[in-house]
């Protein structure tokens, strides 16, 4: 839903700056809008790969140069800090909050305990967790960099459920309300 609202910003701006010239007196103050417009479109639309492509390249990083540990996993939490409304099967009252693993290490040379929790998962694990997980962990800072290897679960555990056709047809029908609304005033001017 970001992209498509980045492309809606995006198509706002392009058609401003392309319609600016053409108008007298706030011409300037309308292109200067456009580009706005435009940029911050280009930054939503554009954001989530920007950011995947980074999660996926710090990853690789810790896989490559990282130590690689066996830790015991303890238990599977739900992260009530995030809840999507409309997505899946309500696992609380309030919408679908996704579960992580809580993983814990010792460092076998300081004897120091190290608490590692998962990436978010879509579905409860409970039921497919091993004994232990596989992690990946930055040598100087293993309590702040890590990675745990999730992948003895399905993939669909880890993918975001699909929305309801019925709250993306909402956003849909808003922006295109939105987009009326604004073709409709750039062509008083």
């Amino acid at each position: 839903m970001l992209k498509l609202l980045g492309c809606t910003f995006m198509f706002i701006g392009i058609y401003t700056m392309i319609k600016s010239p053409n108008m007298a007196t706030v011409s300037g103050t309308m292109f200067n809008m456009g580009v706005v417009f435009t940029v911050t479109g280009a930054a939503l639309a554009l954001g989530p790969f920007a950011y995947k492509a980074y999660v996926i390249t710090k990853r690789r990083k810790l896989m490559l140069s990282g130590k690689t540990v066996l830790a015991d996993v303890n238990k599977v939490v739900i992260n009530y800090s995030m809840k999507l409304k409309g997505y899946g099967a309500w696992n609380t009252s309030t919408g679908q909050s996704p579960y992580q693993i809580v993983a814990t290490w010792t460092d076998p040379d300081s004897h120091k305990k190290y608490e590692f929790i998962s990436q978010n998962i879509w579905e409860n694990p409970s039921q497919h967790l091993p004994s232990q997980v596989e992690m990946y962990i930055h040598k100087r800072y293993p309590e702040k960099l890590y990675y745990m290897n999730v992948n003895f679960l399905a993939k669909s555990f880890l993918v975001l459920p699909r929305s309801s056709f019925k709250s993306n047809l909402i956003w849909i029908v808003f922006l295109g309300f939105m987009l009326y609304q604004f073709v409709k005033m750039m062509s008083i001017f």
